[in-house]
């Protein structure tokens, strides 16, 4: 299996071995950010990570409070959710800081966020989190052939 990208990038197969990138978050506690779902009213910003490519397509990772892009055959992570996996026997979905394991279902990994994508053909990139309480965010969700990027004030 490919080694999956750190803090929450899921692992691909040996078929398919390309790994979902991690997030970056910040948080007022340190850890991983899977390891904050219990805490999330920690967690202050986060970069969704891209989802393994397929035939092509990942899916790109969420900007500011924005989806994590759908992959070939997979869902991006929302704010309220995984993303979604194809209908591949033993494929999952994404979850809170983790994107989707691969090697479940001889595919790629979902890309690490907010919520994580899900895998199952190109997998689905991570959603990005701004806390607007504390912070006035923007950002654009990367594509093909751009980086996604933030902008955040207070």
């Amino acid at each position: 299996n490919a080694a999956a990208g750190y803090n929450g990038g899921g692992t691909g197969s040996t078929s398919w071995p390309c790994a979902g990138g991690g997030a970056t978050h910040i948080a007022t506690t340190s850890g991983l950010l899977s390891n904050l779902s219990e805490n999330k009213t920690a967690v202050l910003l986060v970069a969704g990570g891209g989802g393994g490519a397929k035939q092509g397509k990942g899916g790109a990772g969420g900007g500011a409070n924005m989806n994590g892009e759908n992959g070939n055959g997979s869902g991006g992570g929302s704010l309220s959710g995984g993303g979604y996996s194809n209908t591949s026997t033993g494929c999952l979905s994404g979850s809170f800081g983790q994107g989707a394991n691969g090697a479940n279902c001889l595919d790629n990994g979902g890309g690490g966020g907010y919520y994580g994508g899900g895998t199952g053909g190109g997998a689905g990139g991570g959603s990005g989190y701004c806390d607007t309480n504390k912070f006035t965010c923007s950002g654009t969700t990367g594509g093909s052939a751009s980086y996604g990027s933030i902008s955040v004030s207070w």
